[in-house]
């Protein structure tokens, strides 16, 4: 009784993943296309995102010249929606202008005086040894 029900289960278990997988070609391309059946029809591995490396990240140096104000006369936090996610964006005005971090992120923006250059990574550490009389 009890292998009967194990079969019966697996046998379920096998037909609805096999449903699944057919349900693209059963559907007509308009449904499933829309939403949430084109979430649904994803496979694993789009759903889920690869981690970042964080070494393979671009990082900034930025460098202001010399009138250009740095010191903020006032800040303000602005939530900003897009696509989905939230995120927040802070504008500080100076003597010189108004600057945002968004902006400061942006390759589409340059602010006048104020000049964005890649980080040069550090020498990675060497290890030295003892061979042969020299190190």
């Amino acid at each position: 009784m009890e292998t009967s029900r194990a079969l019966m289960l697996g046998g379920c278990i096998g037909l609805g993943a096999l449903f699944l997988a057919a349900l693209p070609d059963l559907l007509p391309a308009a449904v499933a296309d829309d939403q949430p059946m084109r979430t649904l029809l994803r496979s694993a591995s789009q759903l889920i995102p690869s981690p970042t490396d964080p070494d393979t990240l671009l990082k900034w140096d930025f460098k202001v010249d010399p009138g250009v104000s740095i010191e903020p006369v006032s800040e303000t936090s602005i939530k900003k929606i897009g696509y989905g996610h939230v995120t927040y964006v802070d504008v500080m005005e100076t003597e010189s202008g108004v600057y945002s971090t968004d902006g400061l992120n942006s390759p589409n923006v340059t602010y006048p005086g104020i000049h964005k250059e890649p980080k040069v990574a550090a020498a990675a550490p060497m290890m030295w040894f003892w061979s042969d009389g020299h190190w």
